[in-house]
């Protein structure tokens, strides 16, 4: 099993145990390794025996097939598909007054896109957009890079980054592009509105 192709693993630590407290109902199983003395592998075994998941030992070279990688750190998920929103969706429930939605497009480190739905989490974006077909699927990989914070963030697929964009504007949602060398930091951008 190839992490970088399975969107139905989530490995690590701190991606497993985030998990099972925010959405224990998308996992199928758990599987972890024979020795559980770390306090974090014990704690995400009573949690998942609390919540009667099933759960299951594994030597070190199964869970590295089953997560694709020898850096599952004793731990392993597998997990029903990523719920995916609608634009719609999360606007008719936004968490923020002025609704925030970063697009990404084109990526093909899965670290990157987990980073950036790290810091998306982490200044209460409503959503990651992501056009279908560009980019690195949302995998194993993803979810361990955004150190659990893809439990947290709903995620929008959409066919066209334009049409998306016109939606959104339509919508009054303001659009502001980022760039690598932009004079501006995205922290001093005027967010007072929908963007």
């Amino acid at each position: 099993m190839d992490a970088e192709h399975s969107e139905n693993i989530v490995y690590g630590r701190n991606a497993v145990l985030e998990l099972l407290q925010q959405k224990p109902e998308s996992i199928e199983k758990i599987y972890f390794q024979f020795n559980t003395s770390h306090p974090k592998l014990k704690e995400i075994v009573i949690t998942a025996r609390r919540l009667k998941l099933v759960s299951g030992k594994a030597r070190l070279e199964k869970l590295s097939l089953i997560a694709g990688t020898t850096k599952h750190q004793g731990v392993c998920a597998l997990i029903s598909s990523v719920t995916y929103y609608s634009l719609e969706e999360v606007l008719a429930k936004p968490r923020n007054t002025f609704p925030l939605f970063v697009v990404l497009q084109g990526l093909d480190d899965p670290h990157n896109i987990g980073a950036i739905i790290r810091t998306a989490e982490a200044v209460a974006a409503d959503a990651v957009v992501l056009v279908e077909g560009k980019g690195s699927p949302v995998n194993a990989v993803v979810n361990k890079a955004s150190a659990g914070a893809l439990s947290h963030m709903r995620i929008c697929k959409v066919k066209s980054l334009v049409r998306a964009l016109e939606f959104l504007h339509q919508c009054n949602v303001q659009i502001i592009a980022a760039d690598m060398d932009a004079e501006l930091n995205y922290t001093d951008a005027d967010m007072k509105k929908s963007t």
